[in-house]
């Protein structure tokens, strides 16, 4: 990017499981502590360009209503204006939220395809920035990441997916009719990529390349920072928990993991915190200051309390707000230097 021209938005796309959330938090902690950096989670209930109800496709008659509500947010949006020096981060905002509805209502990918480049023309193309995490075999990535996250899960999805005009126009259903879709989805994403007026990184392997972080910071233009805490600070908050909801949940959190307060544990294994019974399995814990972390993946502060008596509770906070000690949860580094479009293989 030119010396003059410093990033102001980056689109992270990939299909579920590929890490999307995972990259742009990790990107909104790195980038925070030195500029006004904002994430929208792409299930945030405030989100500036997503219609983010549940199956919003039903609310909507033809692709037409759909997508003069899209044009409509996205030109209030870029009414507003990104102010100097702030920097955005989405993710799934820019082609998955908008293709989930177009093909499960039969919209061609030439259709979809054109009113995306349409609204990418009228982004800062010299600072806005692409990152796609690909997979080499869809199919064979869905079903992993579906394992990954349980039954409850997967019956949630293709339940959702099989009430869907597509499935029933192709009389599709199951798991096997749900992989068919994410198949024909990822093809139609690279379509659009290749015409989308943006430079992009396309990452084979999504965030399991092992450098990945280090290529996608390298493409944005700066130098990441890892932070490698003591793991004696971390072992002692292993332990059972009962967490407590400060904020909404995300959207779909109730219906994939239930209600309420919910007994958890937290695990300290290779040196790294764990949670499992609250969000994602085996979800990472990011530490941030003692005592409070970041959940990967999520627009999620924890605070694990630890009483002289030997009480556990797991609070559970806004990501960028308070966090029972009045801190910030973000954290960073920047480095202006060059970015450049490219694609990074397996190694």
């Amino acid at each position: 990017m030119p010396e003059d021209a410093p990033l102001t938005t980056a689109f992270i796309e990939g299909f579920p499981g590929t890490g999307k959330s995972t990259l742009a938090q990790w990107i909104f902690l790195q980038r925070g502590g030195s500029r006004r950096t904002r994430w929208y989670y792409e299930y945030a209930a405030n989100h500036p360009v997503c219609d983010t109800r549940p199956d919003a496709a039903q609310y909507f008659t033809t692709w037409q209503d759909y997508q003069a509500s899209l044009v409509s947010r996205w030109k209030a949006y870029l009414e507003k204006g990104i102010p100097t020096g702030d920097e955005v981060i989405f993710d799934g905002a820019l082609i998955q939220n908008v293709l989930l509805v177009a093909l499960r209502h039969m919209v061609a990918p030439d259709a979809v395809s054109d009113v995306l480049c349409s609204l990418a023309g009228h982004l800062r193309q010299e600072s806005s920035r692409l990152i796609y995490l690909a997979q080499p075999d869809p199919r064979e990535a869905y079903a992993a990441m579906c394992a990954r996250r349980g039954p409850h899960y997967t019956a949630t999805v293709v339940e959702r997916f099989e009430r869907s005009p597509y499935a029933r126009a192709r009389d599709l259903s199951g798991l096997d009719g749900l992989l068919s879709y994410w198949q024909h989805h990822d093809a139609v994403v690279r379509q659009i990529i290749a015409k989308l007026p943006l430079g992009c990184l396309t990452v084979d392997g999504g965030m399991t390349h092992p450098t990945a972080r280090n290529d996608v910071a390298r493409f944005l233009g700066w130098t990441p920072v890892e932070q490698r805490p003591d793991p004696s600070a971390l072992s002692h908050f292993a332990g059972h928990y009962r967490s407590e909801w400060r904020v909404d949940p995300p959207r779909d959190w109730t219906r994939i993991f239930g209600n309420g307060s919910k007994e958890c544990t937290v695990l300290f294994e290779a040196n790294e915190l764990y949670v499992d019974g609250l969000l994602w399995p085996h979800n990472r814990l990011i530490p941030n200051s003692p005592g409070r972390f970041n959940a990967e993946a999520w627009p999620l502060a924890l605070a694990l309390n630890l009483t002289p008596d030997g009480g556990r509770s797991l609070i559970i906070y806004d990501d960028a707000g308070d966090t029972g000690n009045g801190e910030s949860a973000r954290t960073g580094h920047h480095n202006d230097t060059t970015g450049a479009t490219r694609h990074i293989a397996p190694a």
